[in-house]
């Protein structure tokens, strides 16, 4: 900028690289104040970070398929067995009322199992003696 009088023939001159001069630093502000935002935006940081691993996974699978298969069956492997343990601990009685009836009808399960068992053996035992009454008197 060359120095010029105010009110003067040239000043159009400075006038005008001034103003070219404010718009450019308007431009050089906004974008920086743009580049502020995209800084400050976490979530969209966030997702072009997730994006970006997601696209790198991709591609080293596409190079090394046998070792991202592997990585892939241990941790189904790993859900399955996590899954099989919670499932087990669910089951478990909670406190020790729960434990006793379930004892007791365990206990029930298997005095019914018994009863059954040897209900059979009296049946099968009167069916024998039956035919060998029949057997006797047919003679």
């Amino acid at each position: 900028m060359s120095p010029t009088k105010k009110n003067g023939a040239d000043s159009g001159v400075a006038v005008d690289e001034l103003r070219d001069d404010i718009a450019r630093t308007r431009g050089d502000l906004g974008d920086t104040v743009g580049a502020l935002a995209d800084k400050a935006d976490v979530k969209k940081q966030a997702k072009r970070r997730a994006k970006e691993a997601a696209d790198d996974m991709s591609e080293s699978a596409k190079r090394h398929p046998v070792r991202w298969g592997g990585v892939v069956a241990g941790l189904v492997a790993a859900v399955a067995a996590i899954g099989a343990l919670r499932w087990r601990q669910s089951r478990k009685p909670k406190n020790r009322a729960e434990r006793a009836w379930h004892e007791v009808k365990d206990r029930a399960k298997d005095a019914r199992k018994d009863a059954r068992k040897k209900a059979r053996g009296m049946t099968k035992d009167a069916k024998r003696a039956a035919r060998k009454m029949k057997g006797r008197l047919s003679r």
